[in-house]
C-alpha cells in the first residue's frame, strides 16, 4: 500500500483546526508569562514542559536586575547553576554584577552569588573594583570569590581605578593586598602611577603579596 496519496479532506481540516488551537493557546500565554513575579517564573523554569522553560527564561532576561536574587536561589546544583549562568549573562553584566555583589551579604544565597558572579563579571564591571575590595576584607566566606572577580574586571581600560588599588595595597588584610596587586598587574602599563606603591610592595611581610607585587611591575614596565 502506498503512502504518496494526498491526505483526506477531513484529515487535512482536523490538521489546520489544531494548528488554530496551538497558535491561539501560544499568543495567549505570552502575557501571562509577562505578568509572572520572577519568583513564579523560576518555578516555571523546573517545568517538564520545553516550552514552558523557555518562556520562563526569556521572561526573567527581561525582567533584568530582578531577577538575580530568585534566579541564584535556582542555582543549587551544577545543571541548575549552568541555566541560571545563562540567564545572567543575557541579562548582561551591568545589571546582573552590582546585584550579585549586594547577595554577597546574604548569608544563605552568597556563595552561589560568588560563584555565579565570577561566572559573568567582565571588563565592563570595572567600576564595582571598591565594592569588590570592600568584600575581600569583609566578606571571609565570599572574599576568595570576591577577589578573582575583582581581576577579571581589571584591563588596561581600568585606569580609573588604579588609585583605588594603590590605596588598597597598604590594607592591614594580606588578601587585600594580594588581590590589589594582581588586580594592578592586569591593568599593566596604565597603571603606571602605581609603580611606587609597588616598589614598597615588594618588601610586603605576605610572600605571596611580594611575588604579585613584582608580577605587576614587570606588567607594568612591559
Amino acid at each position: 500500500m502506498g503512502y504518496d496519496r494526498p491526505l483526506p479532506h477531513f484529515f487535512a481540516r482536523a490538521c489546520a483546526r489544531v494548528s488554530l488551537i496551538a497558535s491561539l493557546v501560544l499568543g495567549a500565554a505570552a502575557p501571562a508569562f509577562s505578568a509572572k513575579t520572577p519568583e513564579e517564573l523560576v518555578t516555571d523554569l523546573k517545568s517538564s514542559v520545553a516550552a514552558v522553560r523557555a518562556e520562563a527564561r526569556q521572561a526573567l532576561v527581561s525582567a533584568g536586575a530582578d531577577c538575580v536574587k530568585p534566579i541564584v536561589g535556582f542555582a543549587d546544583n551544577a545543571r541548575r547553576r549552568s541555566i541560571a549562568q545563562g540567564v545572567l549573562l543575557e541579562v548582561g553584566a551591568k545589571k546582573s554584577v552590582p546585584a550579585l555583589i549586594a547577595l554577597l551579604g546574604d548569608p544563605e544565597l552568597a556563595g552561589r552569588a560568588g560563584s555565579l558572579l565570577f561566572s559573568v563579571i567582565g571588563r565592563e564591571s570595572a567600576d564595582q573594583a571598591p565594592r569588590l575590595i570592600e568584600c575581600v576584607g569583609n566578606r571571609p566566606q565570599v572574599a576568595n570569590y570576591c577577589g578573582t572577580a575583582l581581576v577579571k574586571s581589571m584591563s588596561p581600560g581600568a585606569k580609573g581605578q588604579v588609585s583605588r588599588l594603590v590605596s588598597a595595597l597598604s590594607d592591614g588584610d594580606p588578601l587585600v593586598r594580594l588581590y590589589a596587586a594582581a588586580a594592578l598587574s592586569r591593568i599593566g602599563k596604565a597603571a603606571k602611577s602605581a609603580v611606587s606603591a609597588l616598589q614598597k610592595a615588594q618588601g610586603d611581610s605576605s610572600e605571596e603579596v611580594r611575588r604579585q607585587a613584582q608580577e605587576a611591575l614587570k606588567s607594568i614596565h612591559g
